[in-house]
C-alpha cells in the first residue's frame, strides 16, 4: 500500500512539475514578444491543443494574461519578458502532444470546430454541454489513440448535435425569446390561437435547421415564418393586456390593419381638417371631398387586400396543421417530415433499394400507403419524387439508377390513386452530408417526395400535436 501511495505521489509531482521557460533575450521588446505569443495561443487553440493539453495550456493564457496586465500598468520590461517566458514555457509543453493522438480521433476535432463556430460557446442552452464535453475529451487527450470507435462517435455525435442546436438557438432566438415571454404573460389563456400558431412555426422552423444544418438557403424561408408569427404573437398579446374584453381574432384583425390603418386615418384627418379651414369655396370644397371619398374607397380597397392577406396566412396554417399530421405518421426509422416554402416535403428512410436495382422492397410499401393518404388529405395538386444516390460509382451510373427509383416510386403512387406525379433523379448532385463516411453515403441514398397542395386544401380534422 505504501508504495502505491509513493507511485501515485511521484506521478502527482511530475505531473505539476513546471516546464522550461522560453529562450527570450532582456532586450527583446515585451510589446512584439507578446503579440506573438497572442498568435501561438492562438494557433494552439485551433489545433485543439487547448483540451489535448487543457492544463498547461491554461497556464500559458493565464500567463499571457498577467503579462498583458503588467504591460498595461507600465511594470518593468523584465517583470513582463518573464511572465512571457513561463508562459511560453507552458505552452511549448503543450504543443509536444503527440500527433497521433489528434489524427485518432480528428472527426471529434472537426465536429468540435464546427460546433464553436456554430456558436455553442455564446448561448446558455449549448455553453454547459460544450464544457461538458470538452471536459471528457481533454480527460480522454492521453489516450484518445486507445478508445474505442463507439467511444469516439458517441463524444463526435455530442459536438454535431451541439452544432445543430447552436445554429437553431442564433436563427430562432427572437421567436423563441417571444413566445416565452407571452407564455409567462399568460398567453395559453388570452391568445392560444396565435401561441399556437407561434408554437407550430417554430417547431417547423427548428426541424427544417435540423435537416438543413449547412444550408441556410434551405431554411431561411421557414425562419421568417417563425419570426412573423413570434411578432403576430406579440402585438396580440399587447393589444389583449391593453382591453381584455377584445377578443383574440379581434386583436389579430387588428394587429394585420392597424399600422396602415393608422397611416391612412392620419391622412383623412388632415384632410378633413383643410376641408373645415377652407370652406369658403364650394368648388374646392366638392373637390375636397371627392378626393376624401377616393381615400375611403383606398382604404376599403386595402381592407379587402388584408383580408385576403388574412385567408393567406389561414391557409399557411393548415399546411402546418397538416405538417404536424404527416409527422405523427412516420416513426423517426420511416421518414422525416418538413415544410419547404409552400410544399410538404417527406424524406423517406426505410425505402432500401438492393444494390443497383429499382423494385421497391416489400416493406416500404406501407410508408408509400401512408404517403399516399397524406397527399390525398392535402388534396395534392402536384407531387414530385426525387431520387438520391450516394458517390459511388459513375455519374451517369447514378444518374440512372436514381431517375428509374424515383419512377418506380412514382409508378406506385399514380396506382394507389394519385394524379400528376412526376419523378426526376439526380444522382449524387445534392448530398445532405459527406461521402467520406459510411454513414453520410447512407443519409444521401434516399427519396424524397415533394407534395404541393391546392390552393382549396384544408387542415386535417384530428387534432394537432
Amino acid at each position: 500500500m505504501k508504495r502505491i501511495l509513493i507511485v501515485m505521489l511521484l506521478g502527482l509531482a511530475a505531473c505539476s512539475a513546471k516546464p522550461p521557460k522560453a529562450d527570450i533575450p532582456p532586450t527583446a521588446s515585451p510589446e512584439v514578444e507578446l503579440g506573438h505569443f497572442d498568435e501561438a495561443i492562438d494557433d494552439a487553440s485551433l489545433r485543439n491543443i487547448d483540451i489535448l493539453a487543457s492544463a498547461d495550456f491554461r497556464e500559458a493564457v493565464k500567463w499571457r494574461d498577467e503579462a498583458r496586465e503588467d504591460l498595461s500598468h507600465a511594470r518593468p520590461v523584465a517583470e513582463v519578458l518573464e511572465d512571457i517566458r513561463v508562459g511560453r514555457g507552458y505552452l511549448m509543453r503543450a504543443n509536444s502532444v503527440p500527433p497521433v493522438t489528434e489524427a485518432r480521433a480528428a472527426g471529434i476535432f472537426e465536429a468540435r470546430r464546427a460546433a464553436i463556430k456554430a456558436g455553442a460557446a455564446n448561448f446558455d442552452s449549448t455553453r454547459a454541454r460544450l464544457g461538458k464535453l470538452d471536459e471528457q475529451v481533454s480527460y480522454d487527450a492521453r489516450k484518445l489513440d486507445r478508445l474505442s470507435v463507439e467511444r469516439i462517435k458517441k463524444i463526435q455525435r455530442g459536438y454535431v448535435m451541439l452544432e445543430r442546436d447552436a445554429i437553431i438557438s442564433a436563427q430562432l432566438n427572437r421567436p423563441i425569446s417571444i413566445i416565452r415571454h407571452a407564455k409567462k404573460q399568460g398567453a395559453v389563456r388570452k391568445a392560444p390561437r396565435s401561441l399556437k400558431n407561434a408554437q407550430l412555426a417554430l417547431s417547423n422552423a427548428e426541424s427544417v435547421i435540423a435537416s438543413n444544418v449547412r444550408t441556410p438557403a434551405n431554411y431561411n424561408q421557414a425562419v421568417e415564418n417563425a419570426d412573423r408569427e413570434a411578432y403576430i404573437l406579440n402585438e396580440v398579446m399587447q393589444i389583449v393586456e391593453i382591453n381584455n374584453t377584445i377578443s383574440e381574432p379581434a386583436a389579430i384583425q387588428l394587429v394585420m390593419q392597424t399600422h396602415q390603418l393608422n397611416k391612412m386615418q392620419s391622412s383623412l384627418s388632415n384632410m378633413q381638417g383643410t376641408l373645415s379651414a377652407k370652406a369658403a369655396s364650394e368648388a374646392q370644397l366638392k373637390q375636397q371631398q371627392s378626393q376624401l371619398q377616393q381615400k375611403n374607397s383606398q382604404i376599403s380597397s386595402d381592407l379587402e387586400a388584408k383580408n385576403r392577406d388574412l385567408a393567406s396566412a389561414q391557409a399557411a396554417i393548415n399546411m402546418q396543421a397538416a405538417l404536424e399530421k404527416a409527422r405523427a405518421e412516420f416513426s423517426s426509422e420511416e421518414a422525416e417530415t418538413y415544410q419547404q416554402g409552400s410544399n410538404l416535403v417527406i424524406r423517406m428512410k426505410n425505402i432500401n433499394f438492393p444494390s443497383g436495382a429499382s423494385d421497391i422492397p416489400e416493406d416500404s410499401i406501407d410508408s408509400l400507403e401512408k404517403v399516399s393518404e397524406i397527399a390525398k388529405t392535402l388534396n395534392a395538386a402536384e407531387v414530385k419524387v426525387e431520387g438520391h444516390t450516394d458517390s459511388v460509382g459513375s455519374e451517369n451510373i447514378n444518374k440512372e439508377i436514381s431517375e428509374k427509383r424515383a419512377e418506380a416510386v412514382a409508378e406506385y403512387l399514380k396506382s394507389n390513386g394519385l394524379m400528376n406525379v412526376e419523378a426526376e433523379g439526380y444522382g449524387f448532385e445534392k448530398p445532405l452530408a459527406s461521402n467520406k463516411s459510411k454513414e453520410g453515403r447512407a443519409q444521401n441514398r434516399r427519396v424524397d417526395i415533394v407534395i404541393t397542395p391546392s390552393e382549396s386544401s384544408e387542415a386535417p380534422d384530428s387534432e394537432v400535436r
